[in-house]
C-alpha cells in the first residue's frame, strides 16, 4: 500500500497520479518518510508554517527502499547508528508525509551491501540533533 506520496526534487512536474504509476512501476521505489520530531501541537504549527514559507522545520527523516526503512539516530553508546524498521513506523516520532525520490535502480543485495559499508561510519554518538 502506498502512501501519500509527494514529489521529490527531482519529480515536481508530475501531477499526484503520475508519481503514483512511476513509484508503482519502479523496480526499487525509494521513498523519504518524514516525522514531526516532537508529537506536540505546537511543533506541528511550527512546522506547518515553515512548510509553508520554506523556513523549514523540524524534522526527522527515513529512507524507504525494497519494504525497509534506513534512518539515523543518536546514543552514546559507541555503536551505528543507523537502524532500520518498518515503513512508516518509527515509535518516537510523528509521522507527516511521504516524498517519492525515484527509483534506485539496484538490487537488493547491492542495498544490503551499501548499508553495511555505510554503518560504521554512521556511528550514533556522532549523531547532532542540530
Amino acid at each position: 500500500l502506498l502512501p501519500k506520496l509527494h514529489p521529490g526534487p527531482n519529480l515536481r512536474t508530475h501531477s499526484k497520479k503520475s508519481l503514483k504509476k512511476m513509484a508503482l512501476a519502479a523496480t526499487a521505489p525509494v521513498t523519504l518518510h518524514v516525522y514531526d520530531v516532537f508529537d506536540t501541537s505546537t511543533t506541528r504549527r511550527l512546522n506547518n508554517i515553515g512548510l509553508l514559507t520554506g523556513a523549514g522545520g523540524i524534522f526527522h527523516g527515513g529512507v524507504e527502499i525494497y519494504g525497509k526503512e534506513y534512518s539515523f539516530g543518536g546514543s552514546q553508546i559507541a555503536r551505528t547508528g543507523i537502524f532500520s524498521l518498518r515503513p512508516r513506523t518509527c515509535p518516537i516520532y510523528r509521522y507527516r508525509m511521504s516524498i517519492y525520490l525515484g527509483d534506485c535502480e539496484l538490487s537488493e543485495a547491492q542495498v544490503n551491501t551499501i548499508v553495511e559499508k555505510m554503518k560504521p561510519e554512521w556511528m550514533a554518538p556522532s549523531y547532532d540533533f542540530l
